[in-house]
């Protein structure tokens, strides 16, 4: 007999004499069929699977799972557990309550990490020998946009001559978010108008930041660029990373002149050597490329008088060198200058 169809069975005894009309007698017999654990617990469903979004909170249950036993008593009490093929780690991340069946995160779940479980859970009875059911629970996380893009700067020249031409590389850029898809798409961009852009690399996620047109240190020596990275996530994250960027000066600009030509008045009776004008110019490149020296033009014909005349070097001070006997007038122009 089979316990899990019928439970208790009726039975009638008849017996009968061998008299003529012969003589009958009936007893009822209950019979009652004791459980003997033969019933493996069975799930409810063939396959459990979950997809969950990464940082979830701890203490959510995620899933239930469901068996039952035909059998009776302790022997169709089913307890539910991790099997013993599960990997340890998963026990600081999942538990599964084993009354109800209800699997629920205990650690950070983390994307980037590791993107998906498979867990073999177990549902067994409490009978003397109990007989046990495995089955696997599928959980795909889901990613979601908590990692900000990181940036890198490499291969960076902080000092740029002002006469380099529109495309030299200043700088190469790298990027990179963990997160994927959407979340992880970054794009990079200067904050401010200045004379640089950021050129998308044949490579992913790499920029060179270049000239974007002629520089001029006597306008600009030093420009600070803030790169910003954003990921394309709902909502975006972003991160920023700032830089130096000098102008260093090339000799692109001639001496000038404060006044352009000098008219002098020189008297007579002033000792040789004595100072009798001085010459001002002005140089708005910088260090050697500023440092002025002073020379006069002598024509190889023409005006002697110009051999009257010596100048300083150094601070252009015009010295006679010969006095004139009488008051006269020079017009000082086109004084070299180096």
């Amino acid at each position: 007999s089979t316990r899990g169809a019928r439970m208790v069975h009726e039975l009638v005894l008849t017996a009968l004499d061998g008299g003529k009309p012969p003589k009958s007698g009936e007893m009822n017999i209950l019979i009652n069929v004791l459980d003997v654990n033969d019933n493996a617990p069975v799930f409810s469903k063939d396959v459990y699977s979950v997809e969950l979004y990464e940082n979830v909170p701890i203490g959510k249950t995620i899933l239930q799972v469901n068996a039952t036993d035909l059998d009776e008593g302790h022997n169709g009490e089913v307890v539910y557990s991790f099997s013993n093929s599960v990997n340890r780690e998963l026990f600081k991340l999942f538990e599964i309550n084993p009354s109800t069946g209800e699997i629920i995160v205990k650690g950070p779940i983390d994307y980037e990490h590791k993107d998906k479980y498979e867990i073999e859970i177990q549902a067994s009875d409490k009978g003397l020998a109990p007989l046990t059911t495995e089955k696997n629970v599928d959980i795909k996380i889901i990613d979601v946009n908590d990692n900000a893009p990181e940036i890198e700067v490499t291969s960076f020249s902080s000092s740029i001559p002002e006469d380099s031409r529109p495309g030299t590389t200043v700088a190469l850029i790298s990027v990179n978010d963990m997160d994927s898809g959407l979340n992880g798409k970054v794009i990079c961009t200067l904050s401010e108008d200045v004379p640089f852009m950021l050129s998308p690399s044949v490579q992913e996620k790499m920029y060179s930041l270049v000239t974007k047109y002629s520089l001029d240190r006597e306008k600009q020596s030093q420009y600070s660029l803030t790169i910003i990275a954003k990921d394309s996530g709902q909502p975006p994250l972003s991160s920023d990373n700032s830089i130096n960027v000098f102008v260093s000066d090339v000799n692109d600009n001639s001496p000038q002149f404060s006044v352009n030509p000098y008219t002098i008045y020189v008297a007579e009776g002033n000792k040789p050597g004595t100072s009798v004008f001085s010459v001002k110019a002005f140089d708005i490149d910088e260090n050697e490329n500023a440092f002025i020296s002073y020379d006069i033009l002598r024509p190889q014909s023409g005006n002697k008088q110009m051999s009257y005349f010596s100048i300083n070097s150094e601070n252009g001070d015009i010295l006679p060198s010969i006095w004139p006997e009488m008051d006269c007038q020079y017009i000082v122009e086109n004084a070299i200058l180096n």
